[in-house]
């Protein structure tokens, strides 16, 4: 049996539908780093003793993209 060339993996993951493509990444990154990684929910109150003020409505308002028409026509 012929080794797999990576040119010819590349030709049939072209065709391969955009779910698999993903599942794909996922399987690639896990064995490059060894140690798969779960998806965990984000820990309520994690950072509230950091010492920083929390964010406010204000803040989040700034921190708002308000793109431009010509940044929205891809200028």
């Amino acid at each position: 049996m012929q080794p797999t060339t990576i040119s010819a993996i590349k030709d049939q993951v072209k065709d391969l539908p955009p779910e698999q493509k993903i599942e794909l990444i996922k399987f690639l990154a896990d064995m490059l780093s060894d140690k798969p990684q779960k998806s965990r929910m984000i820990e309520f109150g994690k950072y509230a003793n950091s010492g920083r003020r929390m964010s406010t409505e204000e803040d989040f308002k700034i921190a708002e993209w308000h793109p431009s028409d010509e940044e929205l026509n891809g200028n």
